[in-house]
């Protein structure tokens, strides 16, 4: 069956949807945005603040390297994570459990080879995971641009990955870290930096 090519924009970690606000303006051409948020607070909060939105698709699981149940610590706050040693975590006993979707088995099967994706990843330490199942899967290439937060770094166990990330895709050009675009005085300013980067 002919398929047409898509320009889709995942927002991995939209919190309360400070991208979203970006991404849904029509300069940007998606076709389809893609939300996922875990915190079922943070998931209300977006389904009511772009309820007008036609073109955002909202999920209420997290992405991974696996399909689970896990706890999320410090939930609805940015800095929500599924790893409880983070060192900005507020509230460490504020819990929810919440599902996460292994990454590379969700783009296979809700998107084509032929759509063009960009994927922002601000998910609080989940970003490695995500990375690393998406290579090990063969999925990674099917990303046309990625922006990374490495949340990693605040979280004890895990800071050591970032390098272990960066080394696996020393050879990959579709990626850009946070500290390289994310520029400009506003979160929307910013992300609209890191789009206009992309071309």
């Amino acid at each position: 069956m002919f398929h047409l090519k898509m320009k889709i924009f995942l927002d991995v970690g939209s919190h309360i949807g400070q991208t979203l606000e970006e991404v849904v303006d029509p300069y940007h051409s998606f076709d389809r945005i893609v939300s996922f948020e875990p915190s079922k607070v943070c998931f209300e909060s977006l389904k009511t603040t772009f309820s007008n939105s036609t073109n955002i698709v909202f999920n209420n699981f997290g992405l991974s390297n696996e399909t689970k149940i896990c706890n999320l610590y410090d939930t609805g706050t940015d800095g929500a994570s599924v790893y409880a040693d983070k060192i900005d975590l507020r509230e460490r006993n504020n819990i929810e459990q919440i599902h996460l979707v292994e990454a590379a088995e969700w783009i296979r099967n809700n998107t084509e080879p032929t759509d063009v994706i960009y994927m922002k990843l601000n998910c609080e330490g989940s970003e490695c995971d995500i990375i690393e199942n998406l290579l090990e899967k063969g999925v990674y290439d099917r990303i046309a641009h990625i922006m990374i937060d490495f949340d990693v770094r605040k979280i004890p166990s895990q800071h050591h990955r970032q390098e272990v990330i960066l080394n696996l895709l020393k050879d990959k050009k579709n990626f850009h870290e946070c500290s390289q675009v994310m520029i400009g005085n506003t979160h929307q300013n910013r992300i609209r930096n890191w789009l206009r980067v992309c071309g």
